[in-house]
């Protein structure tokens, strides 16, 4: 599993299940939440990101990137600091 998706599904696992998840070598990775878990995982992954897809319930976002933007992962970090985890 990816470093990165690794840091993410813990916190996705508070609010819902996933059914599967993936991550390739340029960092999109997508997570296939639980059957009536979509909104749930799609509203926490948006507490990460702003840069969520949902394509028929399968949830994309782009991990590590490369390009110099916005790493979720590293916000997911940040937030749980603040939070006193």
């Amino acid at each position: 599993m990816d470093e990165k998706l690794a840091d993410v599904l813990p916190v996705l696992w508070e609010v819902c299940d996933t059914v599967s998840s993936c991550q390739d070598d340029g960092g999109q990775a997508c997570m296939t939440p639980a059957s009536g878990q979509v909104d749930a995982c799609e509203a926490k992954l948006r507490e990460i990101t702003r840069d969520v897809i949902n394509i028929a319930g399968a949830l994309y976002v782009t991990l590590g990137q490369e390009s110099g933007g916005d790493d979720p992962s590293d916000r997911m970090e940040t937030n749980e600091e603040e939070a006193g985890r």
